[in-house]
């Protein structure tokens, strides 16, 4: 029997800034049968300090340093592998959960409907100092997501909850420089159904450190290569795959014309 009813995945790189909210709205959760599995990848800032300080109070949250930078992909898949729950949702260290009932709500999806795989919500996106500066929903159903997977990524990754047993099934988060959240899903999808909540669940946070002009174009060019990949398994192939080409080719000339 699983000691927790959710594990909740952080991974942190030099997020001193940040990662104090990022753990204060897990626990402002009402749902509160859950563990919170951090690991530090190489910090080389005061983000320890930061997370011992909760750590020491709270035995729900588990902490595991990687002595040096090991990455994105590899850090999140060590933080699946330590997590004890079946359900997982994710919160990134810039990011706050801004509905203090989102577990509780995603929770309840999955018993409500046991094919479900992945569970996600609506978006504040907020600037470095935490000023809104959109909103969105994403669609929500089955049928909408699949039919609007190719064109963009549905999921909002501190956003979603899905099935640790299912993930790995597929291989945990592939090792891409970008967008292994995407395609994840994109695996997901073959194995089970999706769907986005109609609340807004999360503030996600876009400052210099996770939109520069190569991460765009990278993301851009991997969007293409997933689109080729999955085609088979998702509606309108040919108008993502022009759109997604379209975008790639005006993001190259916008990055030579800033250089």
């Amino acid at each position: 029997m699983n000691l927790f009813k959710i594990s909740i995945i952080m991974i942190n790189y030099n997020r001193t800034e940040y990662i104090k909210e990022a753990i204060q709205s897990v626990l402002d959760q009402s749902l509160k049968d859950w563990e919170l599995v951090i690991v530090d990848d190489g910090s080389t800032d005061s983000s320890e300090n930061i997370i011992k300080s909760f750590s020491e109070k709270d035995d729900r949250i588990v902490y595991f340093k990687n002595e040096e930078n090991l990455g994105i992909v590899y850090s999140r898949n060590k933080t699946l592998k330590n997590s004890k729950a079946d359900l997982v949702a994710v919160l990134d260290s810039d990011d706050i959960w801004v509905d203090n009932f989102k577990l509780e709500k995603q929770v309840g999806k999955f018993k409500e409907n046991k094919n479900l795989v992945l569970v996600g919500g609506g978006v504040i996106e907020i600037d470095k100092n935490g000023k809104e500066k959109k909103r969105y929903l994403n669609p929500n159903s089955d049928e909408k997501i699949r039919k609007n997977i190719l064109f963009k990524n549905p999921f909002a990754h501190s956003s979603v909850m899905f099935k640790k047993s299912i993930v790995e099934g597929v291989g945990g988060y592939n090792n891409l420089e970008i967008g292994e959240d995407y395609d994840l899903w994109l695996r997901l999808g073959k194995e089970g159904k999706f769907l986005n909540l109609d609340d807004y669940l999360v503030k996600y946070r876009v400052h210099s450190k996770n939109t520069c002009n190569t991460k765009i174009i990278q993301a851009l060019k991997n969007n293409i290569i997933l689109v080729l990949k999955y085609r088979k398994f998702y509606g309108r192939f040919y108008i993502a795959i022009t759109r997604r080409l379209f975008r790639y080719i005006v993001g190259l000339v916008l990055f030579k014309t800033k250089r």
